[in-house]
């Protein structure tokens, strides 16, 4: 059970989110020009764990929602390969969803409020009653809100005040990472549209999705770029995009190797938020 569970963690959407939570501390530890201290790094730490069990029970709803679209689209998952039965496929989610919330009351009301609103975010998206990923962009925006949550997160577990969040990276991470999350539906364009999922590659066919997707993640690219302020960290930043934009329009698309690119590319704005708080970058 160990095994299956684990064989379908699906590691890159949860550094996603890791990541975000890093961004947000950076961010207050930036603005208050001061290393993070020892019970700041535990709280963080901490979250990661809790946010794994978040994980955990986010697949599986997903799982369970998206069977017949997994049985077109991801027949390596555990349900379409019969590895375990629904029911007690469910009851492991709902476990780890309360083990999840408990381990970030551990942490504090900021993990918790964080936890239990982005369970509660990702069920709507992927659960019915609402089912919210059967809306265009909407869906995706999801993503983007779950990000800010988590970097706000961060930024009030590295000792800042939730107030004080600038709202222009608010903006960058809920429109701006949101938007250009809509990779993630190319690769299940046709489970999608077998279950009448409105996704962008379902509405627009593959290669106009991806030329959109394009637009989206140029944005996103060109606002880190403002954001940060500097012309010394301009060069990495246009490098990346073109390594990102080569891997969205490869044929054929490989989802992996977007994701790649998209992680390092996250890192390095965490490792530029941290070099400009302690040097003067250009």
């Amino acid at each position: 059970m160990l095994r299956i569970l684990a064989g379908d963690l699906r590691p890159e959407r949860l550094l996603h989110y890791d990541i975000m939570v890093l961004l947000g501390a950076t961010l207050h530890w930036r603005a208050a020009l001061a290393p993070p201290n020892l019970a700041e790094v535990l709280d963080i730490t901490a979250l990661f764990v809790a946010l794994l069990y978040a994980a955990m029970f986010a697949i599986v709803s997903n799982n369970i929602e998206d069977l017949a679209i997994d049985r077109i689209s991801n027949r390596e998952r555990p349900l379409p390969q019969e590895l375990i039965a629904p029911a007690p496929y469910r009851r492991i989610g709902w476990a780890a969803l309360i083990i999840a919330l408990l381990l970030a009351a551990l942490i504090g009301m900021t993990a918790l409020l964080a936890v239990a609103a982005i369970s509660l975010m990702y069920h709507m998206y992927s659960c019915r009653p609402l089912r919210l990923k059967r809306i265009p962009i909407l869906a995706k925006l999801i993503i983007g809100a779950n990000s800010l949550l988590l970097a706000l997160a961060g930024f009030v577990l590295a000792g800042g005040a939730w107030q004080a969040f600038p709202l222009a990276w608010g903006a960058y991470l809920f429109i701006a990472v949101g938007l250009a999350a809509n990779f993630i539906d190319l690769k299940d364009t046709e489970g999608d549209r077998a279950e009448g999922i409105q996704t962008l590659p379902v509405l627009l066919g593959q290669g106009n999705a991806r030329r959109l997707i394009v637009a989206f993640t140029v944005c996103a690219y060109a606002s880190a770029a403002w954001l940060l302020d500097s012309w010394l960290l301009l060069p990495p930043n246009v490098a990346l995009l073109v390594w990102h934009l080569r891997e969205l329009l490869h044929t054929p698309f490989v989802e992996a190797r977007v994701f790649r690119v998209y992680l390092l590319s996250q890192v390095a704005l965490v490792a530029a938020l941290w070099l400009t708080s302690r040097f003067a970058i250009f």
